[in-house]
């Protein structure tokens, strides 16, 4: 699997907040292999599938355009 990739947040000033897990790899169409992409997205924003570094559960993420 590849190094973790860190989503980041940046606010209309230019400051930025990461937003994903360090634990968790996030896997998106334009991220995963296709095999594992079932990523839905709408005009408010997208799903993720968030995958554990670690043996452990998987999570959906939901990721709001604002």
């Amino acid at each position: 699997m590849a190094p973790p990739y860190t989503f980041v947040r940046v606010d209309k000033n230019g400051a930025e907040t990461t937003v994903s897990d360090a634990g968790y790899n996030l896997v998106t169409s334009q991220l995963g292999p296709m095999a594992l992409v079932q990523v839905l997205a709408d005009k408010k924003g997208f799903f993720a599938i968030k995958l554990p570094l670690v043996p452990g559960p998987a999570k959906l993420a939901r990721f709001s355009y604002k």
